[in-house]
């Protein structure tokens, strides 16, 4: 059974509209996570998509010239992070 996931704050929630989603690093784990609002809704969730032959965020942050899975199907704007 795996351990439940750590709650912390990594910045506030007012400063993502909904249907945005916004990268975050969480240095001290090595981990780069996603933060989306839907309906007024936050989900946290891994910012690596592996559906591609080459990883990208799913934040929709990727290198210019290459599009991300959530960019490509997502029904909202794909933000910058709000740090």
């Amino acid at each position: 059974m795996t351990e439940p996931a750590e709650i912390r704050t990594v910045g506030p929630g007012e400063a993502i509209p909904n249907d945005f989603v916004v990268p975050y690093c969480l240095d001290d784990r090595k981990l780069r996570i996603a933060i989306a609002r839907v309906k007024d809704r936050l989900y946290a969730f891994d910012d690596l998509c592996t559906c591609a032959p080459e990883a990208c965020p799913l934040s929709g942050v990727c290198s210019p010239g290459r599009r991300s899975c959530a960019t490509a199907t997502a029904p909202g704007s794909i933000s910058p992070p709000a740090l």
